[in-house]
């Protein structure tokens, strides 16, 4: 005979519902799973749903029934808030990112070929940035640059890093202990790598699924030397969104497939990876929901912050090198240090459901506002990218609603970033203008 549920388990079925009520209201509005909430609704849907399903029977979770309660009726908030955006009519973000990013683009409709490099004669000063060749040799040589970039950071990683070639060896480890002093090189590293496959996707403009599913693969094997699944994670999804919207549209079977498969593997890589023993172990790894009902247990010991959490966030903008008595605990990590004080300094920061910084500051207001205010910004990006499939749109699109590389830098360094690359790409333009195309 079957246990009785308890109310802990009913309230987080009724969870798992409502997330795939809420996903499948959006994917049914865009005619697409490929939207901003696919990745926010999985991301829930494993760390407050199924996660903590498993965890209570096999009893690892620690705090009491009733923040168990509330945390799950908080996340529920959050998702309602990031839904709510993308079924409504209104856009009040669109005509900002309009503005902002327009100016910026390097063509509207870029005409790239993918054959091979056209040099001498055929291309000619009209011609540049419509003729297919002349874009292809620019967008290459852009790819080969950002790699270089990548391997000479990552070389310097190595150099400066406590874990040295272990980033060779056992990415893994030196993951966990090696990132400290360190962590500008790291993000760096895979962030030009990680924009060389996105440079190569968008302007080679590979049809071919194998090419496509080689050159992933070959980026997969470039990000595993830094020990995170997240990277890999993020090239799996920027070349799915490339190949639904620039070659062909994924039919709803192949991403139901993709998904059976592809969920539980992510679920269980821990334990693939060897970090656990077993899959009990791996449970625990997955201690987002339990965090965040201990926060709440003692949330009044922090109280509503009133932005100053996110103002002392601003610390992340710092590098230590730089100014070596920067702090270690600020932003959220002051929820860290209550809990697990010293952990810090030692690069651990225990993961925490996306919404703890918007309560910390401003309690579950600021939870629903925040998530608002998300969700149309969101919404922008995405009637951005779906009306101009421009390389800028791509990346904005990629950065706010999944979980790339860039997803490790700070939003004002995203910005940073974006400027930089159009910056440098118009360089490199004049300077194949100068070098290949005849007077």
């Amino acid at each position: 005979m079957m246990p009785e549920m308890t109310s802990l388990e009913w309230c987080l079925v009724g969870y798992c519902l409502l997330n795939v009520l809420c996903v499948g209201a959006v994917s049914w509005k865009y005619r697409t799973l490929f939207h901003p909430l696919l990745f926010p609704g999985l991301q829930l849907f494993v760390m407050a749903g199924l996660a903590p399903i498993a965890q209570d029977i096999a009893s690892v979770l620690t705090s009491s029934d009733d923040f168990w309660m509330q945390t799950s009726l908080l996340t529920s908030l959050y998702l309602i808030g990031l839904t709510w955006p993308l079924l409504t009519n209104l856009n009040p973000f669109l005509a900002a990112t309009e503005s902002l990013l327009g100016p910026l683009e390097f063509s509207r409709n870029p005409r790239i070929g993918s054959g091979p490099l056209q040099l001498g004669p055929k291309c000619n000063a009209n011609a540049l940035g419509k003729d297919p060749g002349c874009d292809q040799l620019s967008a290459q040589a852009f790819t080969i640059a950002l790699a270089v970039c990548g391997v000479i950071c990552f070389g310097l990683l190595i150099r400066e890093s406590s874990a040295g070639s272990l980033w060779l060896t056992d990415p893994r480890t030196a993951y966990l202990d090696g990132r400290a002093a360190a962590g500008h090189w790291y993000v760096l590293s895979q962030t030009f790598l990680f924009l060389a496959y996105l440079n190569w996707l968008y302007f080679s403009r590979p049809r071919n699924r194998v090419l496509v599913l080689v050159g992933t693969f070959a980026a997969m094997v470039a990000l595993l030397f830094f020990g995170s699944k997240a990277a890999m994670v993020g090239v799996v999804l920027a070349g799915g969104v490339y190949y639904n919207f620039f070659v062909r549209q994924f039919t709803w079977k192949e991403i139901s497939l993709g998904l059976v498969a592809g969920i539980p593997l992510v679920v269980i890589s821990p334990w693939l990876q060897g970090n656990f023993d077993s899959l009990t172990g791996t449970l625990r790894y997955y201690d987002y929901f339990n965090n965040a009902s201990m926060y709440l247990c003692t949330s009044e010991r922090f109280s509503p912050m009133y932005g100053g959490g996110f103002l002392s966030s601003l610390w992340e903008y710092v590098p230590r090198r730089f100014v070596p008595e920067k702090p270690y605990v600020y932003g959220n990590i002051i929820i860290n240090e209550y809990f697990f004080p010293g952990a810090a300094r030692t690069g651990y920061t225990p993961g925490w459901l996306p919404w703890i910084s918007l309560h910390l500051d401003f309690g579950p207001l600021g939870v629903a506002c925040g998530a608002v205010a998300l969700g149309f910004l969101n919404k922008a990006i995405y009637t951005y990218f779906l009306k101009y499939r421009t390389f800028l749109g791509y990346l904005c699109f990629l950065q706010t609603a999944f979980i790339p590389v860039l997803k490790l830098a700070p939003v004002l360094y995203f910005v940073a970033l974006l400027l930089g690359l159009v910056v440098t790409v118009r360089l490199l333009r004049r300077l194949i203008r100068i070098l290949f195309v005849p007077n």
